[in-house]
C-alpha cells in the first residue's frame, strides 16, 4: 500500500521531506526534483507554499496543542493518503470485476454509446479508439465529462488485449442489461422485475468480490477490524421490493439485506428474492441471535465478536444502475469502515 500511496521514488526510497514553519503553523511537502537533497529539511513557509516548486502533496495545519502533535499530523496525512486511492477506486482495479466495469464504461465513452445500450462492442475497435485519444495533460484523459487517469486507461488496454489473446472479440455490460425498450421515466422501469432482481443480485455479488480482493490486496493490516470483512465469507440475503410500473416517479425499488455467516472456504455471494422490505423487530432479533451463534461455531470465536448488521437501501435502483456500480458499492463499504476506524480524511 505504501508503494502506491506513499512518497516513493522509482527505486523504492522515500522522497525527501520539506517542512515549512511559521509560529505554530506547519506545512509539509515531498521533494521530487533531480537534486541530491537531505532526507529532511526546514524551508521558509512561503517556499513550502509555492506550487511552482519541485514538490508535491502539500499538507498544512496548525500544530495541535499536545506533545503528541507529530503523531497527530502524521496520522492526518496518512488518513488522507489512504483515502485518496479508495475515493477514486484506483486500488479496486486489482479486482477482476472492477476492471471489467471500467473497461465497459470506457468502451461506451469512446464509442459514444448510451450506458443503457443493449449491445456488445468490438474489442479491437475500442482499442483503436483508445490509441487515438488525446491527453488533457500528462496524467489524464477526459471523455464525456469524466476524467480517467493514464493508469486507468492503461489498465483497460491491458484487459482488452488479454481478451483478444483469449479469442474474445466483444465486450458487454458485466451485469444483466435492460430488457425493455428505452423510454422516458425512471431508469429502473427499463428492466422487468426478474431482470432487475438478476442485475441487483449480480452487482451485489460483484461488490463482495471487489471488496474482498481489495482488502486482501491492499488493506491487510486493517482487515481484522473491518466490519464486513471480519464476517466473511458471507451470503448477503435480502428482500427486493419493486413498485408497479404505473407507480409515481418518486417511487423506486427498495432492498433490505443482511449478511449470513458461511463456513470457511465458501465463496461470498448475494442471494436476493422478492419480498416486503418493512421493518420487523422480532425477525431482526431472531437474525442477530441465530447468526451470532453460527459465527461463534464456524469461526471458533465468542458470539460478541460477531459484528452483525442489517441494511435498508431505499434507492437500490441508483446503486445498481449507476456507472461501475459494484466498484462504487465496494469502495463505499470500505470507505465507511475506514471512517469508523478514524482512518479517512472525511
Amino acid at each position: 500500500l505504501y508503494n502506491v500511496i506513499g512518497p516513493v521514488n522509482p527505486d523504492g526510497t522515500t522522497q525527501p521531506l520539506r517542512i515549512g514553519l511559521e509560529e505554530r503553523y506547519i506545512v509539509t511537502r515531498w521533494y521530487r526534483g533531480t537534486k541530491n537533497e537531505p532526507p529532511v529539511a526546514v524551508i521558509p513557509l512561503q517556499e513550502a507554499l509555492d506550487r511552482r516548486s519541485s514538490c508535491w502533496s502539500i499538507f498544512g495545519m496548525e500544530v495541535p496543542n499536545t506533545e503528541l502533535w507529530p503523531w497527530v499530523l502524521t496520522k492526518k496525512y496518512l488518513a488522507r493518503s489512504i483515502s485518496e486511492p479508495n475515493e477514486y477506486a484506483r486500488l479496486a482495479l486489482s479486482a477482476d470485476d472492477a476492471i471489467r466495469e471500467l473497461s465497459w464504461e470506457l468502451a461506451l465513452a469512446v464509442s459514444r454509446q448510451s450506458r443503457f445500450a443493449q449491445t456488445e462492442l468490438n474489442v479491437q475497435d475500442i482499442l483503436n479508439c483508445i490509441s487515438e485519444m488525446e491527453l488533457v495533460n500528462d496524467t489524464s484523459v477526459r471523455l464525456g465529462g469524466t476524467s480517467y487517469s493514464i493508469g486507468e486507461v492503461k489498465a483497460v488496454e491491458e484487459h482488452l488485449k488479454s481478451l483478444l489473446a483469449n479469442q474474445e472479440t466483444a465486450i458487454s455490460d458485466p451485469w444483466p442489461q435492460s430488457d425493455r425498450p428505452l423510454s422516458s421515466g425512471p431508469i429502473w422501469k427499463l428492466y422487468s422485475e426478474q431482470r432487475f432482481l438478476a442485475r441487483t443480485q449480480a452487482v451485489y455479488s460483484g461488490a463482495l468480490r471487489i471488496y474482498n480482493e481489495t482488502v486482501e490486496r491492499w488493506y491487510q493490516k486493517f482487515a481484522p477490524r473491518l466490519r464486513l470483512y471480519s464476517l466473511m465469507p458471507v451470503r448477503l440475503e435480502g428482500c427486493l421490493e419493486v413498485p408497479p410500473l404505473d407507480s409515481p416517479p418518486s417511487a423506486g425499488p427498495t432492498l433490505m439485506w443482511h449478511p449470513r455467516i458461511l463456513a470457511p472456504g465458501e465463496q461470498s455471494e448475494a442471494a436476493l428474492e422478492f419480498g416486503t422490505t418493512t421493518y420487523d423487530r422480532a425477525e431482526e432479533d431472531r437474525y442477530f441471535s441465530e447468526e451470532s451463534e453460527i459465527f461463534a461455531r464456524l469461526r471458533n470465536r465468542h458470539e460478541r465478536d460477531a459484528r452483525l448488521f442489517r441494511v435498508s437501501s431505499l434507492w437500490v435502483d441508483v446503486e445498481v444502475l449507476e456507472p461501475r456500480p459494484a466498484t462504487r458499492m465496494a469502495c463505499d463499504w470500505l470507505r465507511d469502515e475506514m471512517k469508523d476506524l478514524h482512518w479517512d480524511r472525511w
